[in-house]
């Protein structure tokens, strides 16, 4: 399967169809007009990347794993162009993420099973550096969220100072108030005052 699967990669990079799946011979297309838009189960001579390819081991030439398919690399007319494998580190972590061209890896079979081969080293791998990825383009999904967070946070701290000057409003009409009821009382206690001792 993997020697198809490696054919089909092949295909797909130097033919102008739409990528692996579209220009594979693995899969069958329907010549008819009426092809409809969703494909409701995969077939049996269908495959998924993530079940044959990413995940696949590459050996070196003497047949030692020397990492493994992580994703493809494909370029703006949907050709795959190569794959991103991982090396080195151990259960998953301190793995380093190197890219290889296409045609720079090969089918062998090792007892009896194809095999994705590279004609390279541990030691030239450990010495290359790692894959250099770019940011992927945002959605229109994570755009619009990023969008909303934002405003969010704008009617956040608008509502956060509003509430702080009517808090502060607020506290200046208190303070006002028991200021004038304190002069209102020392007032009527003036008043109240000369009445008493007019009745003594």
């Amino acid at each position: 399967m993997i020697r198809t699967l490696f054919a089909a990669l092949l295909v797909a990079s130097v033919t102008a169809g739409f990528g692996v799946v579209a220009s594979a011979p693995a899969v069958a297309q329907d010549a008819s007009a009426a092809t409809p838009m969703f494909i409701k189960k995969q077939r049996p001579n269908q495959y998924l990347a993530k079940d044959k390819l990413i995940g696949a081991k590459i050996r070196d030439p003497q047949g030692k794993i020397i990492g493994d398919v992580e994703d493809l690399v494909l370029n703006f007319n949907d050709r795959v162009v190569g794959i991103v494998m991982g090396v080195g580190g151990a259960l998953g972590f301190g793995e380093k993420r190197i890219a290889v061209r296409l045609a720079a890896l090969e089918t062998r079979e090792f007892k009896g099973k194809p095999s994705l081969v590279l004609d390279t080293t541990r030691e030239d791998l450990k010495a290359m550096k790692a894959f250099v990825r770019l940011a992927p383009r945002k959605s229109l999904l994570e755009r619009a969220k990023e969008k909303a967070r934002e405003l969010a946070d704008k009617t956040k701290a608008t509502a956060s100072d509003a509430y702080k000057k009517a808090k502060d409003a607020t506290k200046k009409g208190i303070d006002r108030a028991k200021e004038l009821s304190r002069d209102a009382i020392e007032k009527a206690k003036e008043r109240v005052k000369p009445a008493d001792q007019q009745s003594n």
